[in-house]
């Protein structure tokens, strides 16, 4: 009652004022704003409650560097949905924003040097390559993936030498697969090489499936120039190698691929499982395959496992 006393007494403006200033945000939000606006969109509780997450979103990206300079307060939250939620708004605030707020906390020293550098690159902070490349050695494996990840999501051509070289000596798998992904995103037709070829067509041959298949995908998108140089290769490669070789030629629409996968979809010497991913690509392409006798090999699993075959020089 003595509030609906206090609303018939003040002229009407004030109360519609008042009205404003409790249901709306700011003009000029403050930090602490900023950072309950976060908080509301990233983590929806009781004492946030009141205003939309959509109206907490608006405030955020409608002053994005105030608010990107807020979020590295967050990077020490134990909650993983946090993280998730502060990786995807850099990837919307974009690199202007993000690149002066995140790369001061990418120390050698930095305890949350991994999610820094995913929301660098997905932001598409181009000034944070040296940061990106110098955790390519970091001691820690975890760090170097995290580092090969982001050199992918970034796509620098220019960091593709690195990139190879740390393929070549890394001893963890996992490391290696993303470094394999790495390739792939920052390396082109137009720019391929000998040595992109040879690291690429090596990786064929590493002993965790993982690489194998990243380092495939990498291949095919190379085009015609990868897609020659694995047929001139094929009969000296080990039998993973093959597998991988002929992954890649299935996944072409380029018919300079066909002839190789019709031969071996029908040499009856070969592999089953050579056989059975040549006939997996021919089938995907809609290519008829010469020898129509194969029905023992089409439902043999073939694709993402990329199996060794026991012989690989890369297992011994």
């Amino acid at each position: 009652m003595k509030f609906k006393y206090l609303f018939r007494r003040l002229p009407f403006s004030a109360a519609f004022l008042i009205f404003c200033l409790s249901n709306c945000w700011a003009w000029e939000p403050t930090r602490s704003d900023l950072s309950e606006a976060f908080l509301l969109w990233a983590t929806p509780r009781a004492e946030y409650s009141g205003r939309p997450q959509q109206e907490a979103y608006e405030l955020l990206m409608a002053d994005s560097p105030a608010a990107a300079l807020e979020l590295p307060k967050f990077l020490n939250t134990p909650s993983g949905s946090i993280r998730d939620k502060i990786l995807t708004i850099c990837e919307n605030m974009g690199a202007q924003a993000v690149g002066p707020a995140f790369r001061p906390h990418a120390g050698p020293d930095s305890p949350q040097i991994g999610i820094v550098m995913y929301c660098l690159s997905r932001s598409h902070d181009t000034e944070s390559l040296p940061i990106l490349l110098r955790n390519l050695k970091h001691p820690r494996w975890q760090i170097r993936s995290t580092a090969a990840l982001s050199l992918g999501y970034l796509g620098p051509h220019s960091a593709i030498a690195d990139i190879l070289a740390a393929l070549k000596t890394e001893t963890y798998p996992l490391a290696r697969k993303s470094l394999a992904f790495a390739a792939g995103q920052c390396c082109d037709s137009a720019g391929v090489t000998p040595e992109i070829l040879d690291a690429l067509i090596g990786a064929l041959d590493d002993p965790y499936y993982a690489v194998r298949f990243n380092a495939s995908r990498a291949l095919a998108g190379l085009d015609l120039p990868a897609y020659r140089e694995l047929q001139a290769r094929y009969d000296n490669l080990s039998d993973t190698g093959r597998y991988g070789a002929l992954y890649v030629l299935g996944r072409t629409q380029n018919l300079f691929a066909r002839p190789v996968l019709e031969k071996i979809a029908a040499d009856t010497g070969a592999a089953p499982r050579l056989r059975a991913v040549a006939l997996k690509g021919l089938l995907d392409q809609k290519w008829a395959p010469a020898d129509t006798a194969l029905e023992d090999l089409r439902a043999m699993p073939v694709g993402r496992g990329m199996p060794t075959f026991g012989h690989s020089s890369a297992m011994s």
